[in-house]
């Protein structure tokens, strides 16, 4: 079967794709379910699956989504929300036998005060438990802007590292740096990502990087026209 695998979480979105295109089918159809911003969701979708959306029409808000793929494989995701309509709980299920949903996994989704994403829980379900699977940890500046988020796999029953991203920012408030580190008995570099804003408005050119183990060594960039 071909597939991919595409998500949705409330992280940035230049971590997803950096053209938007192999998602934009499915970020679609959240736009049209008042899931702009807030669509902490993982889709696994396959080639000309069918695609089905029930709605909760009384607070105009998506509570489930399946997906049915032409060789007769199937999924679920339902949604459970706070008070702030916040998606807070995404559990996973996969097709059983005849019509019935197997409960395969969740991800659990925790806010601070100022309702900004702080934790991102994975887990899977083996019959009776949840099992810990991973989990992205969230921070901010004082300017409420997303400056690092880091990726664990819990391994031997404890929390181990695995990637880091940190941003910067300009005085306009534009992302112009990514950086991404791996775990290597330490954070080590892996590449950087630089976004150049001359005049503060408009991205004029973008650096990609890749760390050779002692220095950084140009990959690509992108230079962008306006009319």
């Amino acid at each position: 079967m071909i597939g991919s695998v595409i998500s949705f979480t409330q992280i940035p979105n230049a971590y997803l794709c950096p053209d938007n295109s192999s998602h934009y089918l499915f970020y679609k159809s959240l736009r049209d379910f008042d899931l702009v911003s807030q669509s902490p969701t993982t889709f696994s979708i396959f080639i000309n699956n069918d695609i089905f959306n029930e709605k909760d029409y009384v607070r105009q808000r998506m509570d489930s989504l399946i997906s049915n793929s032409v060789t007769g494989g199937r999924l679920k995701m339902e949604f459970e929300y706070d008070s702030n309509d916040k998606i807070i709980k995404q559990l996973l299920f996969g097709s059983g036998v005849g019509s019935s949903w197997v409960l395969s996994g969740k991800t659990e989704y925790y806010f601070a005060g100022n309702q900004k994403l702080i934790l991102e829980l994975h887990l899977d379900w083996n019959g009776s438990n949840w099992d810990s699977v991973s989990r992205f940890e969230y921070f901010y500046n004082t300017q409420e802007q997303l400056t690092q988020f880091v990726y664990q796999n819990y391994i031997a029953n404890k929390w181990e590292n695995y990637l880091r991203h940190s941003y910067t920012y300009d005085v306009y408030g534009n992302r112009v740096n990514n950086l991404t580190e791996e775990w290597i008995n330490g954070w080590q570099n892996l590449h950087l990502f630089t976004a150049y804003y001359p005049n503060g408005d408009k991205m004029d050119s973008s650096l990609f990087q890749m760390w050779n183990s002692t220095s950084w060594e140009n990959y690509f960039r992108t230079t962008f026209y306006y009319n």
